[in-house]
């Protein structure tokens, strides 16, 4: 089998750019009437939490907010 990647982040890359190359198309294609599917997967502790929900205080805003607000907008 071969495997790719369509992005990879350094840890130094915010919530707002892993949005934009990731979710923000899969958001656009299911308004359009496309089913979509954004999986987070990987060991215990590794942040898959953080970047779908973003922090607990909401400074920072994970996939699932970003995704709610861009749907939202476009109703």
């Amino acid at each position: 089998y071969s495997f790719t990647f369509d992005a990879a982040f350094s840890p130094s890359e915010g919530q707002a750019a892993v949005y934009d190359a990731v979710a923000r198309p899969a958001v656009s294609s299911t308004l359009a009437g496309f089913n979509a599917s954004i999986i987070a997967y990987g060991h215990t502790g590794a942040g898959k939490t953080h970047t779908m929900e973003g922090a607990p205080d909401g400074a920072q805003r994970g996939i699932i907010p970003r995704a709610v607000a861009d749907i939202f907008e476009h109703v």
